[in-house]
């Protein structure tokens, strides 16, 4: 494994869509220029223990994990003049929500 640039990228999970169905329904629906930044969180949550359960959330590593997502789709040769983020969450506070936007 090669040496990375930027320390986030050792735990950011983030790739390119592959799936053509999606692209495509992107494609018909945007015009050129257009990128779109998906963070999908899972719909249930993990039990660790007989009567608890953890959610996903979003904290501070998250959030310079989006900013250097941001930085990969600038230097990666994009045409990039419109970034929309798509946050699919089951929920969540409005401070989480603000984190998300200003990043």
């Amino acid at each position: 494994m090669g040496k990375y640039k930027h320390p986030m990228l050792k735990v950011l999970d983030v790739s390119e869509e592959k799936d053509p169905e999606i692209t495509k329904a992107f494609c018909e629906n945007s015009i050129p220029g257009d990128v779109f930044l998906s963070i999908i969180a899972p719909y249930v949550g993990v039990k660790i223990s007989p009567s608890k359960e953890v959610m996903a959330s979003i904290g501070i590593s998250e959030e310079f994990g989006v900013e250097t997502a941001i930085e990969q789709i600038m230097e990666c040769g994009t045409n990039c003049k419109t970034l929309y983020l798509l946050l699919n969450s089951p929920g969540g506070l409005v401070t989480s929500s603000y984190k998300v936007a200003r990043a």
